[in-house]
């Protein structure tokens, strides 16, 4: 009986060699390349992270704003009520004092 060596087809196939493609990128090239994006992603991340930051000040400052705004309004409106019981007392005062002089109001 003769001795036969096994039959592989990809032994003298001169495609099927295991040597990196020279057309594509070799592995320590794409591991720059994805270490590179990483970090762009991070300094963009980081620029996000300050500008929400921002933003959220500037929301606090405008809330506490409002919120005098809205104390000082109080005390407006506070004062323009006042004013409108001064004024209804004094023409109440003026009907009174006019109808015994016999006096026709005008406002």
């Amino acid at each position: 009986m003769s001795f036969q060596e096994p039959c592989d087809p990809v032994a003298d196939d001169p495609a099927a060699t295991a040597v990196p493609d020279p057309v594509g990128p070799d592995a320590s090239q794409r591991t720059a390349s994805q270490q590179n994006a990483l970090i762009a992603i991070k300094d963009v991340l980081v620029t996000l992270d300050k500008v929400i930051r921002e933003l959220f000040m500037d929301r606090c400052r405008i809330r506490a704003h409002i919120a005098e705004q809205r104390a000082a309004l109080d005390d407006q409106l506070d004062l323009l009520e006042a004013t409108d019981s001064r004024i209804d007392e004094l023409r109440l005062l003026w009907d009174s004092i006019a109808a015994r002089l016999g006096l026709r109001s005008n406002n």
